[in-house]
């Protein structure tokens, strides 16, 4: 990922990241879309572990992955404020797979449905 990548800045409103489900996405350019779609994946996983987990959620990750991060660490991450890297993505999944509803299960399941932006340019 490049330098500086925060998942939440796709959203239309950053704060709902891991939070609000059918939170709105920004529109991007087709070379973003992998950006995009990493941090869709990231979303959806935050939004399920939260509900999988409850309001402790980074604590209870931190506590779960042995310590070797800081609950701080686990909040970044559930807010979209840094990404989440391969290896945290399959620790994540080998741990709470069965409890978490399927993240991804075909290629439509990538990206966001149509992002707001992406429709009010289209109606103008």
């Amino acid at each position: 990922m490049p330098p500086g990548f925060r998942p939440a800045s796709y959203l239309l409103r950053p704060r709902e990241f891991g939070v609000v489900a059918d939170a709105a996405w920004r529109a991007v350019p087709t070379a973003e879309r992998p950006r995009l779609a990493v941090a869709y994946l990231q979303h959806r996983m935050a939004v399920a572990l939260r509900r999988h987990l409850g309001s402790n959620a980074a604590s209870q990750l931190a506590t779960r992955f042995g310590g070797l991060y800081r609950e701080d660490y686990f909040r970044r991450k559930l807010n979209g404020q840094i990404p989440f890297n391969l290896t945290e993505v399959m620790a994540v999944l080998l741990e709470f797979g069965s409890a978490l509803p399927p993240v991804v299960l075909d290629a439509s399941m990538l990206l966001p449905d149509t992002p707001a932006a992406e429709l009010t340019s289209r109606t103008m």
